[in-house]
């Protein structure tokens, strides 16, 4: 039931989006820039938001974590101003993207391995040995299994998930 104390909070609540407005058109760098990232896009992000805040103080910067999908619909719902994150899903008409880096995926081995000698390992050596790589649902594992089509040679029989929680 809605009683007389708490029935002006959705008016109060426009209001403080409205003031919100006022405030970012009068000075830009004074307002709230809301920032979406998915998991295992942190790298960049902390350094950019230190970087702006040094030169606009003023200025507050949200950072909502999720997955790629729910990100790209807060963008297009205008929920969030931009998105840092990795993303292997096609553009759509209402978004622009631009890479900021290219990434290389590495191999990390013991010294004592019997790989670790060898100056080059193509795809085809990796074959014979277990891999720890992310879940089929990462970003980063799709991107390894579209680099490993095509490439002769094949995956590892033996396959170590790990989990990022």
């Amino acid at each position: 039931m809605v009683g007389p104390h708490n029935a002006g909070e959705p008016v109060l609540a426009q209001l403080s989006q409205a003031d919100r407005q006022v405030t970012e058109l009068a000075d830009p760098y004074r307002g709230t820039v809301v920032v979406g990232t998915n998991p295992g896009s942190h790298h960049l992000l902390p350094m950019a938001i230190a970087g702006l805040k040094s030169e606009h103080p003023l200025l507050t910067v949200i950072v909502r974590e999720s997955s790629s999908g729910a990100l790209s619909a807060e963008l297009e719902a205008g929920n969030i101003d931009l998105i840092v994150g990795r993303f292997t899903s096609p553009t759509t008409e209402s978004e622009v993207r631009t890479p900021l880096y290219d990434e290389c995926i590495e191999i990390y081995s013991r010294a004592q391995h019997p790989l670790a000698q060898r100056r080059t390992i193509n795809f085809a050596d990796l074959g014979d040995y277990p891999w720890v790589i992310p879940g089929t649902e990462t970003a980063l594992r799709r991107e390894i299994n579209n680099s490993s089509r095509g490439t002769p040679g094949r995956c590892p029989t033996t396959v170590l998930r790990y989990l990022v929680g």
